[in-house]
């Protein structure tokens, strides 16, 4: 039996790293292996209910240790954990997970990765140390490979490959139950709202109010702010709602990661901060304009070929309208072109599991 531990931003109630965890359990089954998985999780009593998985602490060290130990590999799950914009402490966590399983001789792979950015020196130093110690590692995007580049990292075998949500077995469901229960009028076209706190939330809520108002009153479509991390999420929403003054939708509750891919796909388009809500609409073929407030959103649009982005600090009304309006002229363009770049990264995201299986072979 192979023993796989895999670490990450996991228990959090964040839909986009759940689709990164449900996608990591696919690819490790796909393989065809007698295999065992742990998680390293928040809240590992749910973990282990949702993945049918074992799972730890993740910050009970002296658990974490005994699995690093009883492992025969470490993944380090995709999103983009290696960066010290969040903090400092989050960095030097999972490098510390990191430097504990090669002190085991555990392989380890960094699994379709988002790199950076890592601005403090020492942080870079550390990172570009622990990094040529790792077995393989797998990037979600070309400017990943750039910033190892950066940072001098050379040994480990490093391919770029899409982020493992482009893998994701999806389910097709009826959601007429869940608008019914959540109050959502389906009759007019729906727009996707996807906003996260940030710096400066009272200002681009404020702007992000008038731009729904349009939305609805001179577009004739519906708003419907759907959260990725649960609740937290909410709490942006009801503030972009409560300045509005249309009505507005809102999914109040917490949804599996199936679900909330296909109220996407029911949308007309969306309006994202939240990166893996781009990543959802990609998969149910939506124009979207991402509104960026860390480079991994621009990132992924460039991957995308799709020039609809905002500045979260600096965008304004009159632009994300034109934006708008430049998916509705486009609309049958735009989807021909999501299509193309998605099929491309469903290709590359198989090959996490391709290069997985090279090196336990």
């Amino acid at each position: 039996m192979i023993k796989f531990l895999i670490t990450g931003y996991y228990g959090f109630l964040n839909s986009g790293d759940d689709a990164i965890l449900t996608s990591m359990c696919e690819d490790v089954r796909d393989l065809g292996l007698n295999s065992k998985i742990t998680i390293l999780s928040n809240n590992p009593q749910e973990t282990e209910k949702e993945y049918k998985v074992h799972a730890t602490n993740r910050f009970n060290m002296i658990s974490v240790i005994k699995e690093i130990k009883s492992a025969d590999v470490l993944l380090m799950g995709g999103g983009s954990l290696l960066q010290d914009c969040t903090s400092t402490r989050s960095l030097i966590y999972y490098l510390a997970i990191l430097w504990l399983a090669k002190a085991f001789g555990k392989k380890t792979m960094i699994y379709a990765n988002g790199i950076g950015p890592i601005r403090r020196r020492v942080n870079r130093w550390i990172t570009k140390y622990m990094l040529n110690k790792v077995d393989l590692i797998t990037l979600r995007e070309k400017l990943s490979y750039k910033e190892l580049e950066k940072l001098g990292v050379r040994k480990p075998l490093i391919k770029v490959t899409a982020d493992p949500v482009f893998s994701l077995k999806l389910k097709p469901q009826n959601l007429e139950q869940i608008f019914e229960q959540e109050k959502i009028e389906t009759s007019k076209p729906l727009v996707g709202v996807l906003f996260r706190p940030w710096k400066n939330q009272e200002e681009y809520s404020a702007k992000m109010a008038l731009i729904c108002d349009y939305i609805v009153r001179e577009l004739g479509m519906n708003i419907l702010f759907i959260p990725m991390k649960y609740p937290t999420d909410l709490k942006i929403s009801n503030s972009i709602s409560e300045k509005m003054e249309c009505k507005s939708y809102s999914l109040n509750n917490k949804y599996d990661v199936n679900t909330i891919i296909e109220v996407i796909g029911k949308t007309r388009f969306v309006l994202s901060m939240r990166l893996h809500a781009l990543l959802y609409a990609a998969l149910k073929n939506k124009p979207m304009i991402g509104y960026i407030y860390d480079p991994k959103v621009k990132y992924f649009l460039e991957e995308m070929n799709i020039s609809a982005l905002e500045d979260i600090e600096s965008f304004t009304v009159e632009s994300s309208i034109k934006e708008i309006h430049n998916i509705l002229e486009g609309y049958s363009e735009i989807q021909m072109e999501i299509e193309k770049q998605v099929d491309l990264l469903k290709k590359k995201a198989e090959d996490n599991k391709k290069y997985l299986m090279q090196l336990i072979q």
